[in-house]
């Protein structure tokens, strides 16, 4: 039995996320590529409720659902092109490390970007990448007895929403998140590329075809819609949507593989900064009310993996050294 298709096109945004968590329930290996025709946010597994504001969500009207895969907290609309790919474990397409799973199913992707003449290239674990900005986030995780991946390709992007709808502890957060998100993350049109939507899809089902081999074409039966309103009732449940997830004592917030924003206030220490590929871009530290420069200075010289960091905080504020630590290297 081969690779079913379900070339979708426009759905309901429940169904966006109930038809991929339904055929990984049934263990049906398959290609989903469709869009939403409301605008919703969606949480990865692992991610806070507490990074949402749900005032500003609820007078909007944005809903939200958390999936049962990881990767971030993203913005989902109609000027996207979804893919999922489900395979079950055991199949030996499958690689058991992730970022081998990652580099084999994102190819087609990566092919399909090129195909509309980007340079692209997968930037570990999960982005796509060209020209230093990102134009494809990604996620994957284990439902049952198969491997999801979920990730669309961008056809244009504006953040502004979606950073509205986000929790910061402050303006000033707000404010970086929305200059690095909107410098680091393009769409098809930010290199000027207008193309009609079913172009892109085509383009990818034969590119995963190349690798998946011939795809079955087949429409969405009673089975497994019994299984998504099953699912449903499971996955609209308000205490599985509020779960805390990594639910730090800081606020951090992934804006692209190589770009983190994080802030941390406790009693008289707050920090704030910026990471990158194991390196600090960016770092603010008051304690007691002053700017701690010349510990600033030192930190953006180190790498975030030496074993040097901790003891240079400890020398400067060594009843938060840990804490801020933490925070720095992030995870």
């Amino acid at each position: 039995m081969g690779f079913k298709l379900f070339n979708l096109g426009l759905q309901n945004w429940k169904d966006t996320q109930l038809i991929y968590h339904a055929l990984a329930e049934l263990s049906i290996e398959s290609l989903v590529i469709q869009q939403t025709r409301e605008n919703y946010i969606c949480l990865g597994m692992f991610n806070s409720a507490k990074e949402l504001d749900f005032d500003y969500l609820k007078r909007k009207n944005i809903p939200v659902f958390r999936r049962e895969i990881g990767g971030g907290t993203v913005w989902l609309d109609r000027a996207q092109i979804f893919y999922h790919l489900i395979i079950r474990r055991d199949n030996p397409l499958c690689p058991i490390k992730n970022e081998t799973f990652f580099t084999r199913f994102l190819q087609p992707v990566v092919d399909t970007y090129k195909s509309f003449g980007i340079d692209a290239s997968i930037k570990p674990a999960c982005d796509i990448v060209t020209e230093g900005k990102k134009i494809s986030g990604n996620g994957a995780g284990t439902i049952e007895d198969c491997k999801v991946l979920s990730g669309s390709i961008l056809l244009e992007f504006n953040p502004e929403t979606f950073i509205e709808a986000l929790s910061f502890p402050d303006e000033r957060f707000r404010k970086a998140a929305f200059e690095q998100m909107t410098s680091r993350v393009a769409s098809l049109s930010h290199f000027g590329i207008w193309v009609e939507e079913q172009e892109v899809r085509d383009r990818l089902i034969q590119n995963f075809s190349e690798l998946l081999g011939d795809l079955e074409r087949v429409e969405v039966d009673t089975r497994i819609r019994k299984t998504m309103k099953s699912l449903e009732a499971e996955k609209f449940d308000e205490e599985w949507l509020l779960e805390t997830g990594k639910d730090r004592y800081w606020r951090e917030i992934k804006i692209a593989e190589e770009c983190y924003l994080f802030h941390f206030l406790r009693d008289d220490t707050q920090v704030f900064g910026r990471r990158g590929d194991n390196k600090l871009e960016e770092i603010e530290i008051i304690h007691h009310g002053n700017r701690v420069e010349k510990l600033e200075s030192l930190l953006l010289k180190e790498q975030i993996n030496s074993g040097k960091i901790l003891n240079i905080i400890e020398s400067y504020i060594p009843h938060k050294s840990e804490e801020i630590f933490r925070v720095i290297k992030g995870g």
